[in-house]
């Protein structure tokens, strides 16, 4: 028989204690204990869960918020406000919110006038809601020492160009009660999880924009200015698809202008008068469908010496202009001519070219990879730059280039490489810089074996043999090259590119040596004359533009300057082509631009003749662009890059964004900061 426990223990001269309650008890409450932590353990898992989800739907509400905010697209304060308020109620299943302090009462309409700035908007502007277990706040502007912001010390700790200026931020607020369930035995309620983000507008390459007007002086006043009863009107373009709602809305008139203020004064009309100047009539104004930016607004605000509040309240600028980046020349220059060093490639200075006279120069970063990108983008770079089209133009036609390279008919060896070109008036029967007429091109009058598309006129500069034609068209060419200025007195000229190909009108100003303005002409209009360039651009070197004149069509516009539309870049080739580039850009390449000129002297256009201009009018140094006369003009497509931009007389001036005919400007988007 088994000897009991108690048997063995009294053998052994030892006593019995019966310890099984004890161990009970210690069991009953480690069990506790542990479940006690496990309830802590599952709830505080409940709030990271909440924290992740409240995060990740403040992230989507402020990135909604900055779309409606993107002054491009014509937003506000209110809009942003109320569209966080729609993205937080729809990813938090349609919680019924109810405002605290509505975004109606904290922020004005989108017709109103009082937009943000840091003085009159300090402190800042917060909407609230509470629904169900939650609360959201919507605050504009973000200041740098608000705590969504985060814990930098100083403003010299924030990056300017990625965050930007308080009025650009909007900022998101979600804070959940969360009630616990388990944690209640042991004395925990709940808790409260607080995740806050801030998005604003920005150029960061996922927006573009088609601005119409883009005025690049730095300093000055007068920049943008109207007199008489000039008007300048920017109209919605076609419709274009939201990048984020996928609707079709029209893509908005958009004018830009980069100049700070210095010693411009807002009541003025002279020289120091406000950057944006509308100083005529009661019928002369500058407005937009959309909206004008002012890069200077972001430097101090408010600014008003960069335009007439006067002008603002009576409705003859409109709207208001607002904060915009700043858009310098840069975005042509990289498209068409990108360049590892703009100050020292051979020799040249391309801002501005060797113009005569003193002028200060506006810097051009140097080309790389990320040319249509800004630093604080995050897109991935294009994999390599293109080539500086103009500087190879230039190369080819410019410094060694002339008449005696071409042979004369009859003349040309196997792998001339001008042996299919012709010289006006040398190889022309009857041909006369001075009374010329014909049309000549592959479709028309036939040299030897030669095919027409490529043309050098050799005429003087001076006034017995300057180009001026009487009824001359280079028509379905590829390339015309003038020796010197062109002429249009009393009657017609014109280029007319291939459709599939297009064509180049080079002006190389060869004979202009003088100190004076005229060494810098490059294409006159005369009364009476017409001008046709389609599918053509007109590279002037260093020459300006003087189409001003009577009108002279019987059959619709004096001028008629068409660019090559966009699709026509395919035709570019590369030195991987089976046609061979060669280092001798085709038209392809410039398209959509219709006009490049660094020269400084004022620039015309108007009179009485109607225009009919599609493409980009690069002329950055151009002081200034001048539009005048008594003709109203409708530009539909016309893009104005220039130094300033002036309508003066009765000109009429209608702008309208064109995708086919106008180069995108990197001006809108949002990005999430913090």
């Amino acid at each position: 028989m088994q000897e009991s426990i108690h048997a063995r223990v009294a053998r052994r001269g030892g006593t019995f204690t019966d310890e099984a309650g004890a161990v009970a008890i210690i069991t009953a409450v480690t069990l506790t204990v542990l479940l006690l932590v496990s309830a802590v353990v599952i709830d505080l898992a409940s709030l990271r869960a909440d924290r992740i989800s409240s995060k990740s739907v403040a992230d989507l509400a402020a990135t909604a918020a900055a779309v409606e905010y993107d002054p491009v697209a014509r937003g506000s304060a209110r809009a942003a406000c109320l569209e966080a308020v729609d993205f937080v109620r729809a990813n938090l299943g349609d919680q019924a919110f109810t405002p605290v302090v509505s975004c109606e009462s904290q922020f004005p309409d989108v017709a109103s006038t009082d937009v943000c700035d840091t003085a009159s908007w300090n402190p800042a502007r917060t909407a609230s809601y509470v629904g169900g277990d939650f609360e959201l706040e919507i605050t504009i502007p973000v200041f740098d020492n608000d705590p969504l912001m985060g814990s930098q010390a100083s403003l010299a700790d924030y990056d300017d160009a990625f965050d930007g200026d308080p009025c650009d931020r909007v900022g998101v607020r979600v804070t959940r009660d969360r009630g616990f369930t388990l944690a209640q035995v042991g004395g925990f309620a709940g808790a409260q999880t607080t995740q806050g983000s801030v998005a604003r507008w920005r150029v960061d390459g996922s927006e573009d924009v088609f601005a119409s007007l883009i005025v690049l002086q730095r300093n000055g006043c007068n920049t943008l200015r109207t007199s008489g009863q000039g008007r300048v009107n920017v109209t919605d373009g076609p419709f274009r698809t939201d990048p984020v709602t996928g609707e079709e809305i029209p893509t908005p008139g958009t004018i830009t202008v980069d100049t700070l203020a210095a010693s411009c004064n807002p009541t003025a009309t002279g020289s120091n008068a406000p950057v944006i100047n509308v100083s005529g009539n009661d019928i002369s104004f500058v407005r937009a469908s959309g909206n004008i930016l002012m890069e200077g607004l972001r430097q101090s605000n408010p600014q008003p010496q960069l335009y007439q509040v006067a002008r603002v309240t009576s409705g003859f600028l409109a709207p208001q202009p607002r904060s915009g980046e700043l858009i310098t020349r840069q975005p042509i220059d990289h498209r068409y001519n990108c360049l590892p060093d703009y100050a020292s490639s051979s020799g040249q200075r391309w801002s501005p070219f060797y113009s005569a006279g003193s002028y200060v120069p506006q810097s051009i970063e140097n080309c790389t990879a990320n040319l249509l990108l800004k630093p604080d983008s995050p897109a991935a770079p294009p994999p390599s730059p293109p080539p500086p089209y103009i500087k190879l133009l230039v190369d080819a036609y410019q410094v060694d280039f002339g008449a005696s390279d071409i042979p004369a008919i009859g003349e040309a060896q196997e792998g001339d490489p001008y042996g299919d070109w012709l010289v006006y008036p040398r190889d022309v029967p009857d041909g006369d810089c001075k009374a010329g007429s014909g049309i000549f091109g592959p479709n028309h009058q036939k040299f030897d074996d030669r095919s027409g598309r490529h043309w050098y006129i050799d005429c003087d500069a001076s006034g017995n043999d300057t180009f001026s034609p009487k009824d001359i068209t280079f028509q379905d060419v590829e390339t015309v090259v003038s020796r010197n200025w062109i002429d249009v007195n009393g009657d017609a000229f014109g280029v007319i590119g291939t459709e599939e190909r297009g064509a180049i009108l080079y002006l190389q100003g060869l004979d202009n040596t003088g100190n004076g303005k005229n060494q810098n002409r490059g294409i006159e209009r005369g009364s009476q004359s017409t001008i046709r360039f389609d599918n053509t651009f007109v590279y002037s070197h260093n020459g300006w533009i003087d189409i001003i004149g009577g009108s002279g069509a019987s059959d619709g516009a004096a001028v008629r300057w068409n660019a090559s539309s966009r699709s026509i870049r395919s035709t570019c080739p590369s030195d991987d082509d089976d046609t061979g580039f060669n280092g001798v850009p085709t038209a392809g390449c410039f398209a959509p631009l219709a006009l490049w000129s660094n020269s400084r002297f004022e620039h015309g256009m108007g009179g009485n003749a109607a225009l009919d201009v599609r493409g980009i009018l690069f002329t950055p140094n151009a002081d200034p662009f001048n539009l005048s006369g008594q003709a109203p003009q409708t530009l539909t497509g016309a893009q104005f890059f220039s130094n300033r931009f002036e309508v003066s007389g009765q000109a009429a001036i209608e702008l309208s964004p064109d995708d086919e005919f106008n180069d995108p400007i990197q001006l809108g988007g949002q990005a999430l900061i913090r």
